[in-house]
This record gives C-alpha cells, sequence and structure tokens, in this order.
C-alpha cells in the first residue's frame, strides 16, 4: 500500500501529509499520572526538563544474591558490583506488610563477594534482601528479596 501511495502522490507529497497527521495523533494520547503539568510527546523531544535523563538520579549497584542450604545452614550470598572491603546490610521482614528491619552486616571480599547465615522461621515466612548504601556515584541498591518458610 505504501508503495502504492508513494507512486500516486510522490515522496514529498507522502512526506508532508505525514508529518501533518503524526502531531494531532501523539497529542491526543494520555501522558499518564506524572504528578505536575507535562508536555504532550510531540512537544517533549525538542525540550530539555523534567524528561532528561540527568532527573532520574545516580544509577544503582548491580546486586546478585542467592539463598544457598549447604553443609545443613541456610545463608543469603552474593556479589555486588564494584564494591570490595565494604559492608552490605542484610535485613529482614516477617511479614509483606511489616517493615524492614537490620538483621546482620555483612563484609565484602576483594571481588565483592558476600555471605550472612539466614534461618527460616518454624511457621510461616521471613523475606530477606541485601542493601548497599550510597557511594562512589551510585545510589542507594537493593539485591532481590527472597523469602524462606518451613
Amino acid at each position: 500500500m505504501t508503495h502504492t501511495l508513494v507512486s500516486a502522490l510522490g515522496a514529498a507529497a507522502l512526506t508532508a501529509s505525514l508529518a501533518i497527521a503524526a502531531p494531532s495523533v501523539a497529542a491526543e494520547r494520555p501522558i499518564g499520572d506524572v504528578g505536575h503539568d507535562a508536555v504532550p510527546s510531540s512537544r517533549a523531544v525538542d525540550t530539555v526538563g523534567p524528561t532528561s535523563l540527568t532527573m532520574l538520579g545516580p544509577p544503582r549497584r548491580s546486586i546478585y544474591s542467592a539463598v544457598v542450604w549447604r553443609a545443613g545452614r541456610l545463608s543469603l550470598r552474593g556479589d555486588v558490583e564494584d564494591y570490595s572491603s565494604r559492608e552490605v546490610l542484610v535485613q529482614r521482614k516477617a511479614c509483606e506488610a511489616c517493615s524492614w528491619r537490620r538483621f546482620d552486616l555483612a563484609r565484602t571480599g576483594k571481588r565483592g563477594w558476600f555471605r550472612s547465615r539466614i534461618g527460616a522461621p518454624a511457621r510461616g515466612s521471613t523475606w530477606w534482601r541485601a542493601r548497599v548504601a550510597a557511594s562512589g556515584g551510585y545510589a542507594k541498591s537493593y539485591s532481590a528479596t527472597w523469602e524462606t518458610y518451613y
């Protein structure tokens, strides 16, 4: 269909007709709840402001984590990107609606690995995660959340 339109109208006429139709379609799309007055997406490309990537904040560290059962013990182990010989806060919570509490303060090794012994409750569930403080241009970062149960 595009080929027949190009041959009938010519490439310049087709480009002009698409350019006229595109802004009206983009302006009708809802932008979403952003909490302030927003610029329609058709004009947001030309502006630098709240849509700028610098407003997203500093990057977060990549934290790989896993719950491991070895030699009759349960532990939270992980690796933190570019974070050697530093503190990792292991947090737990007793229910999904509860707040996170400090459980242990582990230290990373030369290559960023850490481990902390954790437990499973006699009944119910417990949730675990690792947190590292903001430093070196990175924001406060969290690992995946793990659930243990008996």
